[in-house]
């Protein structure tokens, strides 16, 4: 797009070239600017820069830096769910686009893919660099190394992105009030008919409530306290205070919600959908995917918080953020032509899907679609189907019984949510032996709505090649209820057993299910397998957390840290680590 060029002339009509200086890295560095300060530490963004560097695949779903993700910095610069908050937009792909704060460039790399031509401006020069180096291999991308406030362009553009950076305004910005000289200036540079996509944090998001430190600065309660240590560097809004902003400078307003937030979201849902309490089930799935912190994980369970939220119709002013298309026209069409879209990527690549929610008729319809191509629809055992399906906008079996899982009558409580209709209904699925048909591998609770006594199955998408012993899948649906429901504080009904053999045993003598020791290493071989074809995890790891959880549920989680604390050294250390695992593994099955 833009060209090495030693003549003093207009560089492709966006700016001046003799206020700038094209680097060796090919960005555009304003002259006398000295880089800002904001940074993930030298150590995390030379690691990033090396990453990038070296990667072949640079797309935003790249398996390639998704693999070397290592911490939270490094996940937030190479995860494919960084895109997966702009996916779902339907905006034209001849728009001219500006990027304000394009940091390591995980946002500018999907935006080139998509539009006709990017500007990207970005105040610190190694992630400026960071960002070039992204989009190296597109030639529809500028790279500015510049404050915003002191880039003089001479286009407008059909589209301006503004994700997580309208927040740190009272940085760069003088004056009363430096967010609306931010979005006074941003107006500027918008086409008449043009449209900024603003991404921000919620001041009153409901994860502050639970005790969660402020994303920005690490303290919890300083944005519900109005940031009165540091309200004159960073400041996020409420959704009524950010409102009132927006409507001085911009006509129409589309309000989005991405949960659990907007830097990793999983779904995105429109305004509508979420405060008709239809979206409330699916919500609190999502945000209960990501445990913050040790200290939420010991407090509060977000997912029933979710839905006490969304069943009182005031989710939408204590989403943890917002995803807002403010249009300078009046009467813009909508952007986000769906009412919710629902990403599945936490798996192997070739696997990962999308649902959307239509409109359809009086009701709703959730169409699922591939987000790999080409895509493998079967691997070995495993078979995996995408079909459009009814929307279901009750409560999962799962989410009934976790809400009624510490009571004393935990077990008349249980058969009440429907359990027994589940068991009546994988029992009709019998075949010879006490095996029932591997298509219902994935009928496990939290896909289960039980109305009127009858069980309806949605979302199954996995079918095991081989018949499955009834009480391996009834393990396997217990395991993954108990999983949640024993990070539920305090302890009472079903979790005041210890182990998770006792507890699943329990759920057993409930029904008259009989469990017997070789049903439990039925279930470890199957879900070892399962989850390795899947989601890609190794069976080994796979096996340590079960038998972990199976002798105490909180084992499971020391367990699952494991990876967090190894990966970084794993490709010096992996031989060693898989012995000692093993080690231990063979110990637990003496």
């Amino acid at each position: 797009m833009l060209e090495r060029s030693g003549s003093m002339k207009t560089t492709g009509n966006i700016f001046l070239e003799e206020s700038f200086r094209q680097d060796e890295s090919g960005v555009w560095v304003l002259k006398g600017h000295s880089s800002f300060g904001y940074s993930d530490g030298a150590e995390t963004e030379l690691y990033i820069s090396k990453v990038i560097s070296n990667a072949e695949d640079l797309s935003p779903n790249s398996k390639a830096l998704h693999n070397h993700i290592i911490d939270w910095p490094s996940e937030y610069h190479l995860s494919h769910k960084r895109a997966q908050l702009l996916q779902g937009l339907n905006f034209c792909s001849s728009s001219k686009v500006l990027e304000i704060g394009c940091g390591c460039g995980a946002i500018t790399r999907h935006l080139a893919e998509q539009y006709h031509s990017v500007v990207a401006i970005e105040g610190s020069l190694n992630r400026a660099k960071i960002a070039k180096s992204r989009v190296r291999d597109l030639d529809n991308v500028t790279i500015i190394c510049a404050p915003f406030q002191d880039v003089l362009l001479s286009e407008k553009f059909d589209l301006i992105f503004c994700i997580g950076v309208l927040e740190y305004s009272a940085s760069f910005f003088s004056g009363v009030d430096p967010y609306s000289h931010a979005l006074s200036s941003i107006r500027e540079k918008l086409a008449k008919d043009g449209a900024l996509v603003l991404a921000i944090e919620n001041r009153l998001g409901a994860k502050y409530f639970a005790g969660r430190p402020e994303d920005h600065v690490g303290y919890p309660y300083e944005g519900l306290h109005g940031y009165p240590l540091f309200g004159g560097k960073v400041q996020t809004f409420g959704r009524y205070e950010l409102e009132l902003m927006l409507k001085k400078y911009f006509p129409s307003l589309e309000w989005l919600y991405p949960f659990p937030d907007y830097k990793l979201p999983s779904c995105i849902v429109d305004h509508e959908f979420l405060t008709s309490g239809c979206a409330n089930q699916m919500i609190s799935e999502v945000v209960s995917e990501r445990t913050f912190s040790p200290a939420m994980r010991n407090r509060i369970s977000m997912r029933l918080m979710t839905l006490q939220l969304g069943k009182n119709r005031i989710l939408q002013d204590l989403a943890n953020s917002f995803l807002v298309i403010a249009s300078c026209k009046a009467s813009a069409p909508k952007a986000f032509p769906q009412r919710a879209i629902l990403y599945s990527t936490s798996r192997r690549a070739r696997f990962h899907v999308g649902t959307r929610v239509i409109n359809s008729g009086d009701s709703f319809k959730a169409v699922k679609f591939a987000i790999s191509k080409p895509r493998r629809g079967s691997d070995g055992k495993l078979q995996h189907r995408i079909a459009p399906s009814d929307w279901s906008d009750g409560f999962s079996l799962h989410t009934n019984m976790l809400t009624v899982s510490r009571r004393k009558d935990f077990e008349n409580q249980f058969l009440i949510a429907g359990l027994e209709s589940w068991c009546d209904y994988v029992r009709g699925f019998s075949l010879a032996g006490g095996f029932v048909s591997g298509e219902l591998v994935d009928a496990t609770w939290s896909n289960v709505f039980v109305q009127g006594g009858s069980c309806k199955v949605i979302d199954a998408e996995w079918v095991w090649g081989q018949p499955v012993k009834f009480e391996v899948l009834f393990i396997r649906a217990s395991y993954l209820f108990l999983r949640e429901a024993n990070l539920l504080v305090p302890k009472g009904g079903l979790t005041k057993y210890r182990s998770g053999k006792s507890q699943i045993d329990r759920l057993g003598r409930i029904l008259d299910i009989k469990i017997s020791r070789q049903d439990f290493e039925d279930f470890i071989d199957l879900e070892s397998d399962f989850s390795h074809l899947a989601l890609g995890t190794r069976r080994y790891l796979t096996q340590f957390r079960l038998r972990c959880f199976l002798l105490r549920p909180r084992y499971l989680y020391m367990a699952e840290s494991l990876p967090k604390y190894f990966r970084a050294p794993i490709a010096r250390t992996n031989l060693a680590i898989k012995r000692w695992l093993r080690r231990i593994l063979a110990m637990m099955r003496k």
